[in-house]
C-alpha cells in the first residue's frame, strides 16, 4: 500500500480522523506514532 518512496512522516490524513484506534489525540504532534502506523498497514 505505501512503497518504500514515502517518508515516514508523510501526512497521514486519517491520523486526525478519529477512526483509528490508535489515533494520537494530537496528530499534529511530529512526534506521533508514525511509523508504527505505517508498519500496521
Amino acid at each position: 500500500m505505501i512503497n518504500k518512496a514515502t517518508p515516514y512522516n508523510y501526512p497521514v490524513p486519517v491520523r486526525d480522523d478519529g477512526n483509528m484506534p490508535d489515533v494520537p489525540s494530537h496528530p499534529q504532534d511530529p512526534q506521533g506514532p508514525s511509523l508504527e502506523w505505517l508498519k500496521k498497514l
